[in-house]
């Protein structure tokens, strides 16, 4: 007997609802309000867009924040093949740095939302919501443009990512268009079960950590996407019930971190491995998470 029912399941393979999403186009509009009108970029190439889990439309809590990039395109970050350089491409140096932009972009959300409103974490600036908008975490970006991925030649075929300077000083790459892309391509590949899947999922976690059975903030919403994405198409779809896929997804990820295959296991965009140095997450963190699971399913 299972511990909930398919309804119940069912009911949470659906993304939040959809009365969120006038709140969540509000904050974006008026985001992209505040760069546009601020005379400091007119000069400058740059593109706001979302990423994360609503990007992704896997998406389960309601008032949760949105994940909005506002990448630099005009000048730009690059990764090359070895013994090339921006010369091969006839680029030249940029006229900014990452700082610099980065303040440009702050003072901008400032005087379109008032520094009340503001916060400056490590890695994004987050504004405050209100009934009109949700809160929002602001990444300003440099395109990462990377040549070496296909040992490219042309200065326009280049794998598109981000690199931005945490206030620590770490920098971080990451691909979120390329996620987006690849996630949307599965899903297409299984009926769309794969954020179903993905959404469930979220929200056991987050019933584990309601009913104060489990809780590990490392089991972050991006970690548990990639998880999914590593399972076989064959597990999301080839079952009946949403309790019988879930068993069998977890004995998949079980056995696969027994017999380390996971190793070998990519992002959603394939351009990075999910488990290295410097992850905010460990292999034990998602071993103690499937195990708890389990037991939490009662299997």
């Amino acid at each position: 007997m299972s511990k909930f029912s398919e309804t119940t399941l069912s009911s949470w393979t659906k993304p939040a609802s959809t009365t969120e999403e006038d709140k969540i186009n509000n904050a974006i509009s008026m985001i992209k309000s505040a760069i546009k009108n601020d005379t400091n970029f007119d000069n400058l190439s740059y593109e706001v867009f979302v990423q994360g889990s609503y990007g992704n439309n896997t998406n389960v809590r309601v008032n949760s924040d949105i994940d909005v990039n506002i990448m630099l395109t005009s000048t730009f970050f690059p990764e090359y093949s070895e013994g090339k350089d921006g010369s091969n491409y006839g680029f030249t140096n940029g006229s900014i740095s990452y700082d610099e932009y980065k303040q440009l972009v702050l003072t901008a959300l400032i005087n379109k939302f008032g520094s009340d409103k503001l916060s400056v974490g490590n890695k994004s600036i987050k504004i405050d919501s209100n009934s009109y908008r949700v809160e929002a975490d602001c990444i300003p970006s440099f395109q990462y443009r990377n040549y070496k991925y296909n040992s490219s030649s042309s200065e326009r075929n280049f794998v598109e990512g981000i690199k931005y300077f945490a206030s620590d000083h770490t920098s971080v790459v990451n691909y979120p268009k390329v996620h987006i892309k690849n996630g949307i391509a599965k899903n297409t590949q299984t009926g769309r079960n794969y954020k179903r899947l993905v959404r469930v999922i979220k929200r056991l976690r987050n019933k584990m950590a309601l009913d104060n059975y489990f809780n590990n903030e490392n089991i972050t919403s991006f970690l548990i996407e990639c998880l999914i994405w590593n399972v076989p198409n064959k597990y999301i779809n080839n079952y009946d019930t949403w309790d019988e896929t879930i068993k069998q997804t977890l004995i998949f990820l079980n056995e696969s971190i027994k017999d380390s295959s996971y190793e070998k296991w990519g992002e959603v965009s394939e351009m990075l491995y999910m488990f290295h140095s410097g992850r905010k997450w460990t292999i034990n963190d998602v071993q103690s998470f499937i195990n708890s699971l389990w037991m939490f399913m009662e299997y």
